[in-house]
């Protein structure tokens, strides 16, 4: 997955725009990327990185991420060449703010 910052969120299209994080070199300061395909797929997700047990995996609405949110998104090769917004395969929220 690729590394971003939520700068933006348009809950109606279902679009985030993202730009990269201090190690990464993918989106600019502004990307735009379409969660309708991860959205449909129930591949929102957030992951509990403190627990121990392989029960920390939970869904969660797309209308909860947030402005400001580090996420992982998983992207073909192939999304990243196109110009307009790239569909996105599923989003992981990585930030520990839904604990």
């Amino acid at each position: 997955g690729l590394n971003a910052i939520i700068v933006e969120i348009d809950h109606e299209n279902q679009l985030i725009y993202v730009s990269d994080t201090e190690h990464e070199d993918v989106f600019g300061e502004r990307a735009a990327i379409d969660c309708s395909k991860a959205i449909e797929r129930d591949s929102v997700f957030y992951v509990d990185y403190d627990s121990d047990t392989t029960d920390n995996l939970r869904f969660i609405e797309f209308e909860d991420l947030m402005v400001g949110d580090m996420i992982i998104l998983g992207i073909y090769e192939s999304e990243l060449k196109r110009t307009d917004s790239i569909l996105v395969e599923d989003i992981q929220l990585s930030t520990q703010r839904l604990d």
